[in-house]
């Protein structure tokens, strides 16, 4: 989905390019074809500015998804963590076994 969208945003980059070059190579006397052209050149900016508005939603959204995914994973392992400390099999390390002073 995300080259897709990455396709889509410089597909639209190279159209706007051209469109804009197109533009500026018109005789200026000629108004008829500047206008037409200037037309299709704004045009081609709003589709580029629309498909990078879609890529910056798909962007907040893959960082909601993954910020949900690592707050699920942190509440996972606090169940683990509880679990684990309440286990009366557990052996117990003293300060001294996790820090050795040599």
């Amino acid at each position: 989905m995300k080259k897709q969208i990455g396709c889509v945003v410089e597909r639209a980059k190279i159209e706007a390019d051209l469109a804009q070059r197109r533009f500026m190579l018109v005789d200026p006397d000629n108004r008829l074809v500047a206008d037409t052209l200037e037309t299709k050149w704004n045009e081609k900016l709003r589709i580029l500015a629309k498909a990078c508005e879609e890529r910056e939603r798909a962007r907040e959204h893959d960082q909601f998804i993954l910020d949900e995914a690592v707050r699920e994973r942190l509440v996972a392992m606090t169940v683990d963590f509880k679990k684990l400390w309440a286990d009366p099999d557990h052996q117990t390390a003293s300060a001294s076994d996790c820090f050795p002073t040599s």
